[in-house]
C-alpha cells in the first residue's frame, strides 16, 4: 500500500504503481517460484533472497 503511494506522489503516476502491486500479488514467490524453475531441468542449486520485508526477491539459479 505504500509503494503506490510514494511512486505515484515521486512520478505523478500512481496507477502505474498500483498495477504493479495488483500484478505481484498473484506472481508466485519463495519456494513456488523455486519449484516453477526446477521444473525445467536447467538449474541447479536454487536459492531466494528476500529484500524489503517481502516486497521483492532475488532468485538465483546455477544453469546446468
Amino acid at each position: 500500500y505504500i509503494v503506490p503511494r510514494v511512486g505515484g506522489w515521486v512520478s505523478g503516476k500512481r496507477q502505474a504503481y498500483e498495477y504493479l502491486n495488483e500484478s505481484s500479488s498473484v506472481f508466485p514467490c519463495r519456494e513456488d517460484f523455486l519449484a516453477i524453475m526446477e521444473k525445467t531441468k536447467r538449474f541447479k542449486k536454487l536459492e531466494f533472497k528476500t529484500l524489503m520485508g517481502g516486497a521483492s526477491y532475488i532468485y538465483k539459479g546455477v544453469v546446468s
